[in-house]
């Protein structure tokens, strides 16, 4: 930061660009250059890995059906018994080439709201939701095979909903949000060795935007409220140092644009 600060000081002399009133103090000049200098780095998203292929939705009366890749996910829609939903689904079909795995629900869902493949292509998070909650599935391509993570992870009570969630460069990893809707807590899951690692909080955190990882997996980036405002903040979790720590608070349009990474 220092090597760059100089530089745009330097850059100040001789730019009309960065030329500042003759009024202005040289204090209040650096700060200026200072408060550049820091939205500078601030907004450079670079360093963030970002899935290359996106799945594809097309979703008609009858089917929800999902595209990326050579893996489609088709769920037909049923009519529901249970207002106020109209719609019943509490099944999907996987195709993976020449392989075909059904998965058959232990809960009703409305919808299927997304999915995403891990970059090693061996497993697909599949998130459904019903009325405000949401349950997250991961699937091995493999064999079918697949875990709940909201009956899985550690919590107090039970896991309601499961928001945000992002595979790590590698594709051993899944971080993801969970909880309620007053509480948000973020863990990662390692899908070859079957564990989860706890990202410690210091401050009560209500829900979770968006998790982005580093390009290296060396940290994840995650916006998220804290009670009782709905003003969110971006926090770091550093897999070298164990911490989590708050990066900056965010606003409205931050917000926005760092969810389009996602």
């Amino acid at each position: 930061m220092k090597k760059i600060l100089k530089i745009m000081l330097a850059f100040t002399l001789v730019s009309p660009v960065f030329q500042f009133n003759q009024h202005f103090s040289n204090e209040a000049k650096a700060q200026m250059v200072t408060q550049m200098v820091t939205q500078m780095v601030t907004n450079d998203n670079s360093s963030y890995f970002i899935t290359k292929e996106k799945p594809s939705k097309k979703e008609t009366k009858n089917k929800i059906v999902f595209e990326q890749d050579n893996v489609s996910v088709i769920a037909t829609k049923k009519k529901s018994a249970n207002p106020p939903s109209d719609t019943l689904i509490d099944s999907v079909e996987i195709i993976n080439g020449t392989q075909n795995y059904t998965i058959n629900f232990t809960d009703e869902f409305d919808t299927i709201n997304s999915i995403s493949i891990s970059p090693t292509q061996k497993f697909l998070a599949l998130q459904a939701g019903s009325l405000g909650y949401n349950k997250l599935y991961v699937i091995n391509l493999k064999d079918g095979s697949y875990e709940l993570i909201n009956s899985m992870v550690k919590s107090s009570k039970p896991v309601e909903t499961v928001t945000a969630y992002k595979w790590s460069p590698n594709g051993q990893k899944l971080a993801f949000s969970y909880g309620d809707p007053s509480l948000s807590r973020i863990a990662i899951y390692n899908v070859f060795y079957n564990t989860f690692t706890y990202v410690p909080r210091e401050t009560r955190t209500i829900s979770t935007a968006f998790i982005l990882w580093d390009k290296k997996g060396s940290f994840i980036d995650y916006a998220s409220s804290e009670y009782p405002s709905d003003l969110y903040k971006l926090f770091r979790y550093s897999f070298d140092t164990k911490k989590n720590k708050v990066v900056k608070k965010l606003n409205a349009n931050e917000l926005a644009q760092m969810n389009t990474l996602n």
